[in-house]
């Protein structure tokens, strides 16, 4: 009797992306911006939606629903390769909502005041939300992203991650301010018809200005965040001049958004195309260039061995991994599988920095050799306690015939297991039961009909290569 052993906890190589320390200073600093944002904002919503309890559920149902949608496009497509931690999600939406809001509203109001008395009232009411917003705004914005960079120097790395958790926080703003002017455009219209005003100032700054509104301009001015702490190799005077430059354009398309020019419906839908195509080129080059480093660190991974030929372009796309594991069975080989994966991205996470050591990723790289192997013993475990091989997720592929069964079975150059193993392997399944002629590797056709009704009686498994269309 052959002894089966028990798949055993993997071990994880120190710090992995995306967790958080909290020890950081930097994570109470955003913990404390979120609470006192949520303090200010939190008991003025309360009392509105006292007021006009009518409006509450439809508000909060429609701003849901959008933040659903902008929260999955964002970590979606947003980001290459992966999408970011969850942990950085969560508070990047808390602090766009709750910490960059609340610090907005002192802001503006203060930077408002000072243009009514020194400008005079005129200028305040015409430009006062271009003169105000835009520097106020986008600096709180940025903030929250540069201080996620101190909290972990895994959760911001590169200007790709600049963009994604910009974006978050600026949809956390968005969120919460639609949800602010909703209720202000009851009260400012008197109380009268309180569904019809809230439901046109929410739809307006949903569906018409949403495409170019906060999070299109934090993923301006959040790039060039992710470029200035990124240890790219490139001098500190350049990444400043890059986040400068990034902050300056996305002030402008603030400015610009907020300005009275171009009144309108036709005017407001060019302001938000200009600042959807300005974030559009900004997402486009940043993702280029995250790409081209990870296909040039995994072809070095390659090289050291740690990489099979063939994995990057699986690695590098969510659904080629996502088809890889489902070509395993549900159970302890896919979830084999889709650790072998994680490991290998986090070892690609980790290198990305041009200025990141080679060796230091030596933990990472042993992580992978460890869960590879381990997903060969539970391959290899599987197969024995079901006495069938196991469709693998390589091009080549031969038949193993095993008691009747014919189950695919990898070799060639991209996979582990080449033909002399896959011969091992079918002499170890030998022993089980299969008659002589079924041991080995057999070209991929059907038998006999006689043998294939003789199989059926005998009450073996039949696999479906096996059976008669």
């Amino acid at each position: 009797m052959t002894a089966f052993a028990e798949p055993q906890p993997m071990p994880v190589p120190g710090p992995m992306p995306g967790r958080v320390d909290p020890r950081s200073p930097g994570l109470w600093v955003l913990l404390v911006g979120i609470a006192f944002g949520a303090w200010q904002i939190v008991p003025p919503l309360i009392t509105s939606a006292r007021g006009f309890g009518e409006i509450v559920v439809p508000n909060l149902l429609v701003t849901l629903v959008a933040s659903l949608i902008g929260l999955t496009l964002i970590r979606r497509l947003l980001r290459p390769v992966e999408a970011p931690p969850w942990s950085g999600t969560w508070l990047m939406l808390l602090w766009g909502g709750f910490g960059a809001t609340g610090v907005a509203i002192l802001a503006n109001d203060a930077l408002q005041a000072v243009w009514a008395k020194g400008i005079g009232i005129s200028f305040g009411t015409r430009w006062g939300a271009a003169s105000t917003a835009p520097l106020n705004e986008e600096a709180a914005k940025a903030a929250g992203v540069l201080l996620l960079a101190a909290v972990s120097t895994r959760l911001v790395r590169s200007a790709a991650d600049g963009v994604v958790f910009g974006a978050l926080s600026g949809l956390g703003f968005e969120v919460v301010e639609n949800l602010l002017y909703g209720f202000r455009s009851v009260a400012q219209a008197g109380g009268v018809d309180p569904v019809g005003a809230s439901a046109v100032t929410i739809g307006i700054r949903v569906v018409l200005t949403g495409l170019g509104s906060h999070w299109a301009m934090s993923v301006v001015a959040c790039a060039g965040v992710g470029y200035l702490v990124a240890a790219n190799g490139r001098p500190l005077a350049l990444r400043l001049a890059v986040a400068f430059g990034c902050f300056l354009w996305a002030v402008g398309m603030h400015w610009l958004f907020d300005s009275p020019l171009l009144a309108g419906t036709i005017g407001v839908g060019l302001k938000v195309l200009v600042n959807f195509v300005s974030a559009l080129v900004v997402i486009l080059v940043v993702r280029a260039l995250f790409r081209r480093r990870v296909r040039q660190v995994a072809a070095e991974e390659t090289d050291l061995g740690v990489l099979w030929p063939g994995e990057t372009a699986t690695l590098l796309g969510r659904h080629a991994r996502r088809k890889a594991r489902r070509r395993f069975h549900r159970g302890p080989k896919r979830e084999a599988q889709a650790s072998l994966q994680r490991a290998q991205l986090d070892l690609l996470e980790e290198r990305v920095p041009v200025e990141t050591p080679v060796e230091a990723a030596d933990p990472w790289r042993a992580e992978v050799r460890r869960r590879r192997e381990r997903l060969d013993l539970t391959v290899t475990d599987e197969s024995l306690r079901t006495n069938r091989a196991v469709m693998l997720p390589y091009r080549r592929r031969v038949r193993l015939v095993v008691r009747g069964e014919r189950a695919r079975w990898p070799i060639g150059d991209d996979g582990a297991n080449t033909a002399a193993s896959t011969v091992r392997v079918a002499e170890e399944l030998g022993p089980l039961g299969g008659r002589r002629r079924d041991r080995g590797v057999e070209p991929s056709r059907r038998g006999t009909g006689a043998a294939w009704r003789r199989r059926r009686r005998e009450g073996q498994r039949l696999h479906p290569s096996t059976a008669r269309r």
